[in-house]
């Protein structure tokens, strides 16, 4: 389950200006979450910004070649191998990997990294879920290379989130999320702060990071740098409106013809009501 359906959202944005943007960038570190939301805000209202994520991340076409490592030219368990090598088909054949990994580089380059956790539904399909990054903390990696990331149990309780790990009225079925998260806010609630944050494990966790490796501690949104001329472009574009519907009120006043060709001495004696120009506009 990732929303109650008997439940409605609400989602507001602040107006935000290229001072206050200039501010938080004094501190990114500090305002990488106000960040991502201003990079929220600007897919849902400048569709230059959405098309230029869009396009970034459906350009690669995840067609992919698994090939074994084993050294050929040493002595190997054919019949081990063969199965070793269907086992990797068959899990990565689980995966709708271009489906999924399009959502995670959309997310990842609007957020400036991505944490999807994988399920698996038994029935031979695996899927990742998003998980919400301000929730999200990189740590470090471990000796495969792999990103670690711990998970912050405190987004359970905001708004209506623990019936993610309660279930609905507080009972739990399929619908609530894997018994990691279950057990993670379990332990938050009963030991206290010092187990507020709790470790994803690797295997089961699809970490991506846009930018730089050494800023993993505060990763930013890829497009960043051109927020305030993308607030330009939006503040331009309300000005043209604006002119232009001054323009029409223009015209239209001017085609209103006058009484008696306005000979009665009233500039404002139109022959037309306000009440019917109004009906026509």
């Amino acid at each position: 389950m990732q929303r109650n359906p008997t439940r409605s959202v609400n989602k507001t944005f602040t107006q935000y200006t290229k001072d206050l943007i200039k501010t938080y960038l004094q501190s990114p570190a500090t305002n990488q979450d106000t960040l991502r939301e201003i990079s929220r805000f600007l897919c849902r209202n400048s569709l230059l910004y959405q098309k230029m994520i869009m396009y970034l991340a459906a350009m690669p076409l995840f067609y992919y070649t698994i090939t074994p490592t084993n050294n050929l030219y040493e002595d190997i368990d054919a019949d081990a191998a063969l199965k070793n090598y269907q086992k990797v088909l068959e899990n990565f054949n689980r995966f709708s990997l271009r489906k999924d990994m399009y959502t995670a580089l959309y997310l990842a380059i609007r957020d400036g990294f991505y944490v999807g956790f994988a399920y698996d539904d038994k029935q031979g399909r695996t899927f990742l879920m998003p998980l919400d990054v301000r929730y999200c903390r990189i740590i470090g990696k471990n000796n495969y290379g792999e990103w670690v990331v711990y998970f912050n149990a405190a987004f359970f309780d905001s708004g209506n989130n623990a019936e993610f790990v309660n279930g609905i009225d507080g009972n739990q079925t399929a619908a609530t999320w894997d018994k990691i998260f279950i057990d993670g806010y379990k332990a938050y609630k009963d030991k206290g702060r010092d187990y507020q944050w709790f470790r994803l494990p690797p295997e089961r966790t699809c970490t991506l990071l846009v930018g730089p490796e050494d800023e993993f501690g505060y990763p930013l949104p890829h497009f960043l740098p051109i927020f305030t001329d993308l607030l330009d472009l939006i503040d331009l574009q309300s000005i043209l409106a604006s002119k232009s519907e001054l323009q029409n009120y223009a015209l239209i006043i001017n085609k209103i013809p006058l009484v008696d060709n306005g000979n009665s001495g009233d500039v404002d004696d139109f022959s037309i009501s306000m009440e019917m120009v109004d009906y026509f506009r």
